[in-house]
């Protein structure tokens, strides 16, 4: 009797160990599979750092090569500009002129009308330069007793520059073409001296010209 029950402790001790290997291999399969698997999910996830890494890598270079060439573009500009001598090129703004010359033509604006004639203020110079259109010097067509009914305050013109007495000017519309500012009777300094050293006709004498507006005008 003891045998039999001694076998049979033995039996169950065996099947016991046996099923206590069973469940240690199957739990060391499944840490595997799990041990497996956890490597394959880094390693898909590492694929995507490495790419997202990459990307980020390259657009970082194109950003830096962009600005290295958007600084030379710069440093080649300021050289440029550098070497250039000042004032040059279209930009550079025209030489405002001081005061008026003798014959010249220019743009102007009446700033006040009287019976007598009208002043007119000259456009483009440095300082204020105002002169008189005498009555008989403002139109050759038409007529009036007074340069209110020839011209309006405000009103813009072209004169011409006929005589300089210290700041005053004498002014003529006349000769001038009111459309296109060009000068119907221009006036040449060396045409009023053909006859050498004392200008003017023979001996010397100086010659004086006319212009359309009448005004007797000697030789400069």
């Amino acid at each position: 009797m003891e045998e039999e029950m001694l076998a049979e402790a033995s039996a169950k001790a065996e099947q016991s160990a046996a099923a206590e290997r069973q469940r240690s291999h199957e739990g060391a399969g499944e840490r595997g599979r799990d041990g497996r698997d956890g490597d394959r999910d880094r390693n898909v996830c590492g694929g995507g750092y490495d790419r997202r890494d990459r990307s980020r890598s390259r657009d970082r270079d194109r950003r830096r090569r962009s600005s290295r060439s958007r600084s030379r573009e710069r440093y080649r500009r300021a050289r440029s500009r550098s070497a250039s001598p000042r004032g040059a090129g279209r930009g550079a703004p025209a030489a405002v002129p001081d005061e008026p010359e003798m014959y010249g033509c220019y743009k102007g604006r009446v700033t006040g009308a009287m019976d007598f004639g009208c002043f007119v203020e000259l456009q483009g110079f440095r300082t204020k330069q105002e002169g008189l259109v005498h009555l008989s010097n403002i139109s050759s067509t038409k007529r009036g007793g007074s340069a209110k009914e020839l011209v309006n305050k405000g009103e813009p013109v072209w004169v011409k520059v006929v005589s300089k007495t210290g700041q005053r000017l004498g002014l003529a519309m006349r000769d001038v073409d009111q459309v296109t500012g060009e000068d119907l009777l221009p006036m040449q300094r060396g045409a009023a001296n053909p006859s050498g050293p004392g200008g003017g006709g023979p001996g010397g004498a100086p010659s004086a010209l006319h212009g359309l507006s009448g005004i007797k005008v000697g030789a400069g």
